[in-house]
Parts: C-alpha cells; structure tokens; sequence
C-alpha cells in the first residue's frame, strides 16, 4: 500500500497508538524515514521510560496517565 501511495504522488506518514521508539524500529524497513513517523511519547525519569504519556494537540496537562 506504502509503495502504491508514494506511486501516486502521496506524502505518507506512519501514524500509531504504538510508542513512537516502536514504530520507529520498522518504519526504515517499509522505506520511511523517522521523520514521517507519529507514535504515543512517553515520559522519562531517571533514564527510563514511565507509562506517563506525554500530552499532544488540545491537551494542556504536561502529562497524562497513571
């Protein structure tokens, strides 16, 4: 589908409810460069990842989750 969309001239992104480091790690294989690649962030603390997410759009909290 990937292949057939960029045919047609269309600008194509990865969009997922997956963590973003995730979808990063396979879309270079599909032919995508990071950079078009959208996914959940979460939060850091002390060098990990927390399952605090990190808000996007009309959200005006820092964070949100448990």
């Amino acid at each position: 589908m990937i292949r057939t969309l960029r045919a047609a001239r269309f600008e194509v992104w990865i969009v997922s409810a997956s963590p973003e480091p995730v979808v990063e790690a396979w879309t270079g294989a599909v032919g995508l460069p990071d950079s078009r690649t959208v996914g959940i962030r979460s939060l850091a603390r002390h060098g990990k990842l927390t399952p605090r997410l990190r808000a996007c759009g009309s959200v005006r909290r820092e964070a949100y989750g448990p």
